[in-house]
């Protein structure tokens, strides 16, 4: 997976991702009516995705770099050339962590959740 993250004027290329996490809720309302054995139903589309990447980065400087460059408000994209479905614009949603990989103490790891927005 070869991901690029974009922050503004901020290009930020991990050397792999472990973890791409996506989830959607359903926005399905149960209207539920005294004598009638069935619900009546409203259907909506569902939510956009909300999730957690987890990047790593070989140095310690690139991985603060992308931690400092997401803390900054607003959106940022993802693009990856051989995984087109996990392209987005999104927003961080929840926490962010920065960790030292706990198996060869030499890559870190930036853990990030964010919700998709619609540009």
């Amino acid at each position: 997976m070869t991901t690029t993250i974009t922050k503004g004027v901020t290009v930020i290329i991990p050397v792999a991702v472990l973890t791409y996490e996506a989830a959607v809720e359903a926005v399905t309302v149960f209207h539920r009516v005294l004598s009638v054995a069935a619900p009546s139903v409203s259907l909506s589309p569902d939510t956009t995705r909300t999730g957690r990447i987890e990047a790593v980065f070989e140095s310690q400087a690139n991985a603060w770099a992308a931690h400092a460059a997401l803390r900054a408000a607003g959106p940022f994209t993802v693009v990856d050339a051989d995984f087109p479905e996990t392209n987005m614009t999104a927003v961080r949603d929840g926490d962010m962590t920065i960790r030292l990989d706990d198996v060869s103490h030499q890559l870190w790891i930036l853990d990030i959740g964010y919700a998709e927005v619609i540009a």
